[in-house]
């Protein structure tokens, strides 16, 4: 339905800042592009100008492999001849086809090199498989797209692949899916604010709050302005509507063609930045034209009494890899794709991985090849000195210096037995050494690492397996000496599980969580003693929840409190706290509890 544009409006029209900004218009007017082409987008110019040029948007299919058809044969044996090893075999194996210095035919030395090059190749091609099945899947993904009907009055949403997916498109994102671009938020399904796990993309695992643009409302008098403008649930924002509410407009799937069709007739533009690799700010402005669904949008961001224009930010973009989660649904404009997206402008250019066993071994064979230099110089002119002293008094040798091929020139002599000999001490480097390293890597990933059960993760539906990617690094995990890790949860599973709670002189909770099972020798004692002598005794006696809510009498009359003692009172003032000061946001699924999400 809509569509991205790319426009070069004098600087007069626009401001010098507005110019390096990518147009993307959405609504009835843009049209819709049926044909799957890239369209059109500014490219940078000198000076800072932007200007129309022939670099399209690029498309948002995904490759993460490192070979294909045309590329697999030289960049792997470029890669492979990288290595020392491969390049001393190489150039052994060059030698042994110069007939007039080898002592023997080079098929032998070609077979050889050809087998080790076909047992790494395989283990290339079969890594290399698996990214791209890995490749299909996210590609072949399924995205929920936002299409005008036949008349332009009604709306479709159609379910197209991840890789079709184009800027400008309006895209619908359900609870628990992940976003297929980066895109701006244009509506959620409550209050406007959604949340999103960014996990993939830092590593964080509380959710974010994003919220839709200014200018596109459904209706008069959408809270915009009241959202705070925060980026975190960690901040302590408790959402307006009670669960009950959340879960009922989270169900009322009904209601999405209705705000799609709603969305489809808003008129304007996006004004994003050029793609940016930060995670953490973006630039732009929407300028809204037309909204027929509100009688007055606000007032315009520009002084030029044109259409209105709102400021963007971070909080208002959904970006590529993030999950939509305890949202219901959010529609949001696709700005960018592919490779232009965040997650993919932080992944730098895959380099030629070697481990340190290759690094040594490359170290090792530079040395071996200049000791076996050395070696056959010193061969070379112990040759020529017998030839010089004995080798022409035996006329059986044919040792003359008339006779062809007998190197007159004593300098070409030695180079061309030093040749020779290197050639007949190449087992000095045994090549089966690196086909044996090649097989024991692959075995490696194939028979040990992808089925041990001791990295095995079992879910509640499913086991996650190891997957080695990347076989020539198995080795280093042999020598690593020390783990540094910035967090809790980059090595753990950053459960954090409620054991004991401490109010008023008593201990709450589960018997099963006193001190003595997590301490020996009756530390438990000893610790709590450190802090206060009377909770030597006291941390014995733990009472459940379910006690505590029978003896305060919670939900009774205010007028059963005025009997409680000051320790009752601590309690009750803790459980209040409890209730009140919180980020938790409950998990429904068919309108049944299932589960909390926290910071």
């Amino acid at each position: 339905m809509a569509v991205a544009a790319a426009r070069n409006a004098p600087s007069s029209q626009r401001g010098e800042r507005e110019d390096k900004f990518r147009v993307v218009e959405f609504g009835p007017a843009s049209g819709e592009n049926t044909s799957r082409t890239p369209v059109w987008t500014p490219r940078m110019g000198d000076g800072g100008v932007a200007h129309i040029g022939r670099h399209r948007f690029c498309t948002n299919r995904i490759s993460t492999a490192k070979y294909n058809y045309f590329t697999f044969l030289p960049k792997f044996l470029y890669i492979m001849f990288s290595r020392a090893a491969y390049f001393y075999f190489l150039v052994q194996m060059c030698l042994s086809w110069w007939t007039e210095v080898s002592p023997f035919g080079g098929i032998g030395f070609t077979m050889a090199l050809v087998f080790v090059l076909l047992v790494a190749g395989v283990k290339e091609v079969v890594e290399d498989v698996k990214r791209h099945q890995f490749d299909r899947v996210t590609n072949q993904s399924t995205a929920h797209i936002v299409h005008l009907d036949a008349d332009r009055d009604g709306v479709e949403i159609r379910d197209e692949k991840w890789e079709d997916v184009r800027v400008g498109q309006i895209i619908l994102v359900q609870d628990g899916e992940e976003i297929p671009a980066d895109c701006v938020c244009l509506h959620a399904a409550v209050e406007n604010t959604c949340y999103v796990n960014t996990a993939n993309l830092d590593g964080e695992t509380n959710l974010k709050i994003r919220r839709a643009m200014r200018g596109a409302e459904l209706c008069r008098g959408e809270r915009h302005d009241e959202i705070a403008r925060t980026d975190s649930v960690s901040s302590g924002q408790q959402p307006r509507v009670s669960s009950e509410e959340r879960a009922k407009t989270m169900r009322d799937m009904d209601g999405m063609k209705e705000q799609a069709q709603k969305l489809a007739h808003i008129q304007g533009q996006v004004h994003c930045e050029p793609p940016s690799a930060n995670l953490h700010t973006f630039k732009g402005f929407v300028s809204i034209e037309n909204n027929p669904w509100v009688d007055e949008v606000g007032a315009p961001y520009s002084s030029d009494g044109g259409a209105a224009k709102y400021p963007l930010d971070m909080g208002e973009v959904m970006l590529r890899g993030t999950r939509l989660m305890n949202s219901g649904y959010a529609f949001g404009l696709v700005v960018y794709t592919g490779k232009e997206t965040r997650i993919f402008m932080n992944n730098l250019k895959m380099p030629i991985k070697h481990s340190s066993m290759d690094n040594f071994l490359n170290i090792q064979i530079v040395i071996l090849a200049i000791i076996q230099i050395v070696i056959c110089v010193g061969c070379a002119v112990g040759s020529y000195v017998w030839r010089e002293e004995y080798g022409f008094a035996r006329q059986y040798m044919m040792y003359n210096r008339f006779v062809q091929n007998n190197y007159p020139n004593d300098g070409v002599y030695i180079i061309v037995y030093t040749i020779t000999f290197w050639i007949l001490f190449s087992s000095m480097l045994p090549i089966s050494l690196i086909v044996s390293l090649e097989i024991v890597r692959m075995w490696q990933c194939i028979g040990f690492i992808n089925f041990d059960t001791s990295m095995r993760v079992d879910n509640e539906d499913t086991s996650l397996w190891p997957k080695a990617r990347n076989s020539n690094v198995n080795d280093d995990l042999a020598r690593i000496s020390y783990v540094f890790s910035d967090k809790t949860g980059t090595l753990t599973s950053n459960e954090m599980q409620l054991r004991l709670m401490s109010a008023g002189m008593r201990l709450l909770g589960d018997e099963a969580h006193k001190f003595e099972d997590m301490l020996p020798d009756d530390e438990a004692a000893h610790v709590a003693s450190r802090f206060d002598p009377q909770l030597e005794e006291s941390y014995r006696k733990i009472a459940s929840i379910e006690q505590i809510v029978d003896a305060l009498q919670l939900g009774a009359p205010a007028q059963a409190s005025a009997g409680m003692t000051s320790e009752d009172a601590q309690v009750l003032k803790f459980f209040t706290s409890m209730a009140l000061c919180h980020s938790v946001l409950p998990e429904m699924k068919g309108g049944d509890l299932s589960g909390y999400q926290g910071p």
